[in-house]
């Protein structure tokens, strides 16, 4: 068994259970997610649509009919290589939905671009690089590191023993030191450096005698402008620099300041056209993970530094597989309204647990990539309509939208696929 670049995420999620004890809260979401999600574990276990009253439920109703489909018989993917996208089994929702929710203060923090005026759309295909691991490479990659790093943070991180948690597959560091932790790791796609401050008091990670903190009541810009000296220490740290800065902040239910935490990306958006968009880059990158502290209204700060250093280009990684052909909006609402939308199995007794929303009148519709977060299900990043409709307003001042997804590319046999799902998924 390889161990897959999903792996260093699943490291770093480890970091948080396990070391910094800290509870999570559900609910988060990207508010600035507007067109990629390469990790898309925040999707419900069972997406399927609900809409209003007004409008007709083929699954629920038990009279599945495909009349209304347009005849894409030449396209280049199914139905069914678009579900593999959304395997419940790697999701982290509790309950199963028809549509994910998604939190922000207001319509702007949706970033809601244009769409594009095209006749194809490229599909992306994820290709794991077959680099052997190289012990020197990742001891040359630690040790060009911790000695930079621990004069910063004015701690000396005692001498590393590398681990493989998969035989032949990878290798790991693990250290801690007073209030940080370490976690490096090579796989064969990338070498990864994770920086994590466990101080719960007013700072997390500070450098050079300088805590690392944004106010988040700041614009985009002003905490990139505030950022400048910890920019220009991270890049003597990892002995790199980047020409690109982007700004993602999340919003979560229930939080009381209504921000669950911002992430400021270094990296250069022409190492890859997905770069451009919203969401990690698929490059080379530092990325800064902020979080509140001692309960501040506004400040945030630093809990997780992290430096992914991929070990094949990025195009090489993700490779453009094909231009499909891209369907008109009248099309994809036709295909909302009726139902057949994707993000898991169609489910009935998924569609009954979840509040009825219609998507009629929708408030805005956007384009987006997603892919899988098991790359073993499906490698294929596939471009889709995301559909919002504003459903009520949070606790703590959110806006909250519904979303859903329909496939933006010609795909055949959605009568196929629905029903299967019909078949496999009954209401009791």
């Amino acid at each position: 068994m390889k161990l897959k670049q999903e792996r260093l995420f699943e490291l770093m999620n480890e970091i948080d259970d396990d070391l910094i004890l800290r509870a999570e809260k559900s609910g988060v979401q990207r508010g600035r997610g507007r067109r990629i999600w390469l990790r898309v574990g925040a999707l419900a276990a069972c997406v399927c649509l609900i809409v209003g009253a007004v409008l007709t439920i083929p699954l629920l109703s038990g009279n599945q009919t495909f009349a209304n489909l347009p005849d894409w018989e030449d396209a280049l993917y199914s139905a069914d290589m678009i579900g593999k996208l959304f395997d419940a089994q790697y999701l982290n929702s509790a309950s199963t939905n028809a549509y994910k929710k998604v939190y922000v203060p207001n319509s702007d923090d949706l970033y809601i671009d244009a769409l594009p005026n095209e006749e194809y759309l490229s599909v992306y295909r994820y290709h794991e690089p077959a680099v052997a691991i190289d012990d020197e490479e990742f001891e040359a990659f630690l040790d060009s590191i911790f000695p930079t790093l621990s004069d910063s943070l004015g701690v000396q991180f005692p001498p590393y023993e590398m681990k493989r948690p998969l035989p032949s597959a990878g290798v790991e560091v693990l250290q801690s030191v007073n209030n940080y932790t370490v976690l490096a790791s090579q796989t064969e796609s990338a070498s990864s450096f994770a920086l994590v401050g466990l101080t719960t008091g007013s700072s997390r990670i500070v450098l050079d005698g300088e805590a690392i903190q944004i106010d988040q009541r700041q614009s985009d810009a002003e905490v990139i402008a505030s950022l400048d000296s910890v920019k220009a220490k991270l890049f003597h740290i990892f002995g790199t620099s980047f020409e690109d800065v982007k700004v993602e902040r999340a919003y979560g239910k229930g939080f009381e300041y209504g921000v669950s935490s911002i992430t400021v990306y270094y990296y250069n958006e022409t190492a890859h056209p997905l770069n451009a968009m919203n969401g990690m880059p698929v490059s080379d990158h530092i990325e800064i993970r902020f979080e509140n502290v001692s309960n501040s209204k506004s400040i945030l700060g630093a809990a997780k530094i992290y430096y992914i250093k991929h070990r094949a280009d990025a195009s090489e990684t993700y490779r453009v597989a094909a231009s499909a052909k891209m369907i008109s909006l009248a099309d994809a609402e036709m295909l909302l309204y009726n139902g057949y939308v994707f993000g898991g199995h169609s489910c009935p007794i998924c569609m009954k647990q979840q509040e009825k929303v219609s998507f009629e009148g929708y408030d805005f519709v956007d384009l987006e990539y997603v892919f899988a977060v098991d790359r073993k299900n499906s490698d294929f990043g596939f471009p889709f309509y995301a559909f919002y409709q504003q459903i009520g307003r949070d606790t703590n001042g959110n806006l909250i939208y519904a979303k859903t997804y329909v496939p933006a590319i010609e795909v055949k046999g959605y009568a196929e696929y629905f029903q299967s799902q019909e078949r496999n998924h009954t209401a009791g």
